[in-house]
C-alpha cells in the first residue's frame, strides 16, 4: 500500500494470497483501516522495489516506488496520466496543487523505462521524457488545469480526505 488514502483491495488480496500488505513506516492512515497484517518495509518484499516519501504539505503522503533493475517507476497520486490529470499533449502529469511546487528533487534520481500511475493508464515509451516535460510544464500549465479539472480535483482531494 503506497497511499494514505486508498487502502483498495489491499485486504481482499492479501487475505486470498495469505501474505501480509506491506505499508512504508510513514503511512499510516489507510493503514488503519486494513485487517490484513501489516509488515512495515520500505521495500516491496524481495522484489527490488525501493520506496521514497513523499509529503508535500502536511497531511498528504504517499511512497514513490522505483526498481532499479528494469527502471520501473510507480507513482500513486503525484503524478498520473487520467483525463482529470492531464491538459494539452501531456502524456503524464502532476496532480492539481502539487504542479504549484513540481516534486522535482524527488524525482531527479529516477530515468524510468515505463512509469505505471494510481490513475491512468502507465507511460511505456519514452517515460524519462515524458516525466521531465510534467514536472517542467507542471506551474505553465497550472491556470488550464484549474480551469478545466479544477472542480473534479477539489472533490477528489475532499474524498480522500473525508
Amino acid at each position: 500500500m503506497l497511499s494514505n488514502y486508498h487502502a483498495r483491495d489491499a485486504d481482499a488480496i492479501a487475505t486470498r494470497h495469505e501474505v501480509a500488505v506491506t505499508v512504508p513506516p510513514w503511512l499510516d492512515r489507510a493503514a488503519d483501516r486494513l485487517t490484513a497484517p501489516l509488515e512495515r518495509s520500505t521495500t516491496i518484499g524481495d522484489s527490488g522495489f525501493q520506496l521514497t516519501r513523499y509529503n508535500p504539505v502536511p497531511g498528504y503522503e504517499e511512497a514513490i516506488a522505483y526498481r532499479d533493475s528494469d527502471q520501473t517507476l510507480y507513482v500513486p497520486d503525484a503524478l498520473g496520466t487520467a483525463p482529470f490529470y492531464t491538459v494539452a499533449d501531456e502524456r503524464l502529469a502532476c496532480y492539481g496543487l502539487l504542479r504549484v511546487r513540481p516534486p522535482r528533487p524527488l524525482f531527479e534520481p529516477f530515468a524510468p523505462d515505463r512509469i505505471l500511475v494510481g490513475h491512468g493508464t502507465g507511460v511505456f515509451t519514452n517515460a524519462t521524457a515524458a516525466l521531465r516535460d510534467a514536472l517542467d510544464g507542471a506551474r505553465r500549465r497550472l491556470p488550464t488545469v484549474i480551469r478545466r479539472h479544477g472542480l473534479t480535483q477539489l472533490r477528489g482531494v475532499v474524498s480522500a480526505l473525508w
